[in-house]
């Protein structure tokens, strides 16, 4: 897939930050949060089973860990087109 910024794809997003100069989307986990229901809101894809995204875009930083989310944890969000 070709790879495109999440304001290219939604540019109103709601509950989740984004840089808009960059482009660049971050979730900040919350309490309760696993990757599946992070991957299942609609500001992210809307889609429990895209999770692995979620995994595929984190897995440079040293900290992740896909077993081990934290309330607070700021995670990327890549953004395909397809979504």
């Amino acid at each position: 897939f070709k790879q495109k910024t999440a304001y290219e794809i939604m540019p109103s997003l709601v509950g989740s930050e984004m840089c808009k100069e960059t482009g660049v989307h971050w979730y900040i986990v919350h309490k309760g949060d696993t990757l599946p229901k992070i991957a299942a809101r609609p500001d992210t894809y809307d889609n429990a089973k895209r999770w692995p995204w979620i995994v595929e875009g984190n897995q440079d930083d040293y900290n992740f860990d896909r077993d081990k989310i934290y309330v607070g944890q700021r995670l990327f969000i890549p953004w395909w087109e397809g979504k």
